[in-house]
C-alpha cells in the first residue's frame, strides 16, 4: 500500500504535511527545489496547469499515521513512524532500526 500517492509533488508534500506534521523550517530553506512547491512562511502552493494558469494554495488536513494505519499491527505503525520522521535528526537510526521489537518479532 502506497501512503503517499499524489498526482503531483506539492499535493504529495501536502499530504505527507497532514500525516507527518510540518517540515522544519531549516529543511525547507535549505531544499534545493522547496522553492518550487514553498512559500517563505511554510504554506506549499503549486502551479495551475490548467489555460488560466496561477497558483493554488495546499492547505494540508490535520490527520495522523496511526489513523493512516489503522488495522496494522502496532509494532510495524511504531516502526513506520519512527522511519518517517520528517526531520533526520529525529528519524531512528538504522542500527537502532535493526533492534525494533518488529523486526525482532
Amino acid at each position: 500500500e502506497v501512503l503517499f500517492n499524489d498526482s503531483s509533488g506539492a499535493q504529495m508534500l501536502a499530504r505527507m504535511e497532514s500525516v507527518l506534521g510540518s517540515m522544519p523550517a531549516w529543511m525547507r530553506s535549505r531544499g534545493r527545489f522547496a522553492k518550487r512547491y514553498y512559500l517563505g512562511d511554510g504554506r506549499i502552493f503549486e502551479q495551475n496547469r490548467d489555460a488560466g494558469g496561477g497558483t493554488s494554495m495546499l492547505l494540508p488536513q490535520p490527520s495522523s499515521l496511526n489513523y493512516v494505519l489503522d488495522g496494522f499491527d502496532k509494532d510495524m505503525a511504531d516502526f513506520i513512524s519512527l522511519l518517517l520522521a520528517l526531520d533526520p535528526t529525529e528519524r531512528i537510526s538504522a542500527e537502532d532500526a535493526l533492534q525494533h521489537p518488529y523486526l525482532l518479532e
